[in-house]
């Protein structure tokens, strides 16, 4: 089936890193298009925004998820709408990491970390034995030195922990562009047979692009901005 632009667009911004997330480290990543390919794992998803929050969502339980727990760590943007998702196993958690996390001590099979590395020393005791941990790059330092240095410091960190994985979407491309494409291939499907859903707030043209970045600082979407260009534009 053809497929609309601005959902295919959506679908690259946002569930394929998703997508690649949930899979990062994993023993059985080649089963990863598998509808059992999660299944039974107890999963926690540590702040984000709302649209990667459920994009991660719908692939986990996909994926055959038994629960999963989404603890927000901030309360900018619109909150996640539990409504949207139906009957299915998933906890919204106060926004509280630090009393929340104490209670979390080893039961979940997978923790994705849209924080890193805010709460780190407790989100790391949050894993089972068994379990991994997949930490999202986040660079919110604009000063180069500083944040080079201070990725260095964290991702030490990160890897002295069993089964933890440092999660950078640019340098997985780069080096696994073969796998990439075949999840690609494998979101469209999906997108195809409407089994996913990309959440799109609004389309806007390159002209509206330094208002709406403005406005988006203040107040986050609740969904992808996708930025329609024509001919003229180039």
């Amino acid at each position: 089936a053809k497929l609309d632009p601005g959902e295919a667009t959506a679908v690259l911004s946002t569930y394929l890193p998703a997508f690649a997330m949930l899979h990062h480290g994993s023993r059985d990543r080649e089963n990863r298009h598998s509808s059992s390919s999660l299944e039974g794992q107890n999963i926690l998803l540590i702040g984000g925004d709302v649209v990667e929050q459920e994009a991660l969502i719908k692939l986990a339980f996909m994926g055959g998820a038994d629960k999963v727990s989404v603890l927000p760590v901030s309360q900018d943007g619109p909150p996640l709408e539990r409504r949207r998702f139906g009957r299915v196993n998933l906890d919204v958690l106060p926004a509280n990491p630090e009393a929340i996390l104490s209670q979390l001590e080893e039961s979940m099979d997978l923790v994705i970390d849209l924080s890193f590395p805010l709460f780190f020393a407790s989100i790391k005791s949050t894993v089972k034995p068994t379990g991994r941990l997949v930490a999202r790059k986040n660079e919110p330092n604009r000063n180069i030195l500083a944040r080079t240095v201070s990725n260095m410091v964290h991702q030490v960190a990160l890897f002295l922990v069993p089964d933890a994985y440092f999660f950078d979407f640019d340098c997985l491309s780069v080096n696994h562009n073969g796998d990439v494409k075949r999840d690609i291939q494998y979101l469209f499907r999906l997108l195809s047979n409407r089994r996913i859903r990309p959440n799109i707030d609004r389309f806007i043209t390159r002209d509206d692009v330094s208002k709406v970045t403005e406005e988006l600082q203040n107040s986050p979407a609740g969904g992808d901005v996708i930025c329609e260009l024509r001919c003229t534009d180039y």
